[in-house]
């Protein structure tokens, strides 16, 4: 969602639309609270679960609430920074803010001839708040999927109408698979990577150390030198999309086509069977909290790989393929570190399937520069001309871009395209928070 105004927070590459999103300075907000820990606290904001920091203490007041308002008043080192709007005594903010929308939600239900309970009007408010109609299919739709959640509210049913909205599958799996608060894919890959080094060395059968050494294959598999030739990084690139792009899922469904035969364990060593198999052995060994570190990973990746399944409904606006991808890079001290690399890949859909078109296309990258810092480069092609937006965060990173730009023009003209033209700008004064999970509740300016 984009919200027009200067001195904007830029909330970067939502999971459920894959969008970025805006706040003004001193916009007011309403979220729904999740947890309060010390002076931050985890709200749903506008579909996107936050973790912001409460100045001044206010934090103390909101233990017992379920929803609070809020001033947007800037970001620190990465965190939405907010300040408590106070209500007034006797008053919750559910009361001042929510009476707008149930009357309307009651009205359009009672219009349509729909039952009016507890139920029926969380979900004609979460289909107010997404822009969608509020009818009886739509209404019994998200019923339907909800009545498999227990003591299920307006935050799922917020969530269940921005899946819809977004074209996004709705089942109580896919709900459950949002709601999840994960570690990033790279904090999961870095741990899950480490336990399968350790598996190795320790005292494990022989059937775990093979199927470790094939996870841990794969996931080196992935990984992309930042620091390789142009001719290589495309390889890696093309690799390590074909294995965290293709879910477990796709690998199954795979199979159900290939007269229902699954690759034996140890079979399988293009993709991610060979995670599920060593997970099924560690299992069987009481090895839990290993068998746990790749559970995480997995739904780090299905969480990932659920934005790409959105069913577009919009011709003007071209869906985009969403990877994040780990890349290695070497820091000051000759060292490597393990940096998330985003890409979005526009393709095209229609009646015959999905298309990336190699030749015209856009593609956007994300690169981090340093713990603070990020390089956005755009790239879009028309008949394999390409010119290129690379937006730094400050001058001194554009003078430090604007030397590798023939280099960049090089590599680019090196694997058979023709450079239009390449340009870098700062960015705007624009904070960026990147979000690990999404869903959905009101916002007013």
């Amino acid at each position: 969602m984009n919200v027009s105004g200067t001195n904007s927070i830029h909330v970067a590459d939502t999971q459920v639309t894959g969008q970025p999103a805006e706040f003004r300075l001193n916009q007011r907000i309403t979220a729904d609270i999740l947890k309060v820990s010390g002076d931050q606290v985890t709200l749903v904001i506008q579909g996107q679960q936050v973790v912001g920091r409460v100045a001044g203490g206010d934090q103390s007041t909101l233990e017992a609430d379920k929803q609070a308002q809020f001033l947007v008043k800037g970001m620190i080192d990465g965190i939405l920074q907010l300040q408590l709007i106070p209500t007034e005594t006797g008053q919750s903010v559910t009361s001042t803010l929510a009476n707008q929308w149930t009357i309307l939600a009651q009205n359009l239900l009672n219009l349509n001839g729909l039952e009016i309970n507890d139920q029926t009007l969380m979900l004609g408010k979460a289909l107010l708040s997404a822009g969608l109609p509020v009818n009886s299919e739509l209404i019994n739709q998200m019923q339907s999927v909800l009545s498999g959640i227990k003591n299920w509210g307006q935050t799922e049913a917020d969530l269940s109408a921005s899946l819809i909205s977004n074209g996004l599958p709705l089942s109580s799996g896919s709900i459950s698979l949002t709601l999840q608060n994960l570690p990033s894919l790279m904090a999961s890959f870095e741990k899950l990577q480490s336990q399968l080094e350790n598996l190795l060395t320790t005292n494990s059968s022989f059937d775990t150390r093979s199927l470790a050494q094939q996870a841990l294959n794969i996931l080196r598999g992935t990984l992309i030198d930042f620091g390789d030739s142009p001719a290589n990084l495309i390889s890696q690139i093309r690799n390590s999309i074909a294995i965290l792009g293709k879910s477990l899922e796709s690998h199954l469904a795979d199979a159900l086509k290939n007269n229902n035969q699954l690759a034996n364990a140890g079979q399988d060593s293009s993709g991610l069977l060979t995670l599920a198999y060593l997970q099924r052995q560690l299992t069987s060994e009481g090895r839990m909290g290993v068998a746990q570190d790749i559970d995480r990973f997995m739904d780090s990746l299905r969480q990932m790989q659920f934005l790409n399944s959105a069913v577009p409904k919009d011709p003007t606006n071209p869906p985009w393929l969403v990877v994040n991808l780990p890349l290695t890079v070497k820091n000051p001290q000759n060292q490597t570190d393990l940096q998330n690399a985003n890409i979005k890949i526009s393709y095209r859909a229609d009646e015959e399937g999905k298309e990336i078109d190699a030749g015209n296309n856009r593609i956007i990258f994300t690169i981090p520069l340093d713990e603070d810092n990020s390089l956005e480069v755009d790239l879009s092609m028309v008949q394999k001309k390409v010119g290129a937006w690379l937006t730094a965060p400050d001058e001194d990173w554009k003078g430090i871009i604007d030397e590798e730009l023939p280099s960049l023009k090089a590599g680019i003209e090196a694997i058979g395209y023709q450079m239009q033209f390449i340009r870098c700008e700062t960015k705007l004064p624009t904070s960026v928070i990147d979000l690990s999970s999404v869903h959905r509740v009101n916002l007013e300016a």
